[in-house]
């Protein structure tokens, strides 16, 4: 049995992970990640295919604010609903500088009273950053819940040009 692969890539906010084997990335880890959940991703797959070097160096460049949309890597989606597929596809069209909310998500794959399903879906994100959930805020243009550190999804989307305050609302100059 052959184990994963793993890398690490270095930005202005810590350490970031990018876990893989033969099926495409199975999980990315974004920086501010607790060490604990970091080593217990690395131990807990099976399995190289990926051009390692080139995704780390697309992420090193998102985090110094260069615009990304294209990530160039397969995902490992195994696991996932096709609920939550849907759900994936659609926000990985959210552009880079662009947010939707959960609702426009839910009324875009045909689930006008969805948005609550969204967020539990997205939150079983995977791969957040290459699937950018963080482009998902509320319908009254707060945050919303995320599975990182809210002051993360803050400053993601500041990279992207976002302005967001301290009530962590985004800001008023963004049309929808």
């Amino acid at each position: 049995m052959t184990r994963d692969h793993h890398f690490f890539y270095d930005t202005s906010l810590g350490r970031g992970t990018v876990v893989y084997g033969q099926e495409g990335i199975k999980r990315h880890l974004l920086p501010t990640t607790a060490k604990n959940i970091v080593e217990k991703a690395l131990i807990s797959y099976d399995s190289k295919f990926l051009n390692e070097g080139r995704l780390r160096t697309l992420l090193e460049s998102y985090f110094s604010g260069r615009e990304i949309n294209k990530w160039e890597a397969y995902l490992d989606t195994s696991g996932y609903s096709l609920f939550k597929l849907k759900v994936f596809e659609t926000v990985g069209r959210i552009s880079y500088g662009e947010v939707r909310s959960y609702k426009e998500v839910a009324c875009e794959i045909g689930i006008p009273n969805g948005a609550r399903a969204v967020g539990m879906a997205m939150r079983e994100n995977r791969h957040p950053l290459l699937i950018p959930c963080h482009r998902v805020i509320a319908s009254n243009k707060k945050l919303g819940g995320w599975s990182g550190p809210p002051e993360l999804k803050s400053r993601l989307l500041s990279i992207e040009g976002n302005l967001v305050n301290e009530g962590m609302r985004i800001s008023n100059e963004l049309s929808f």
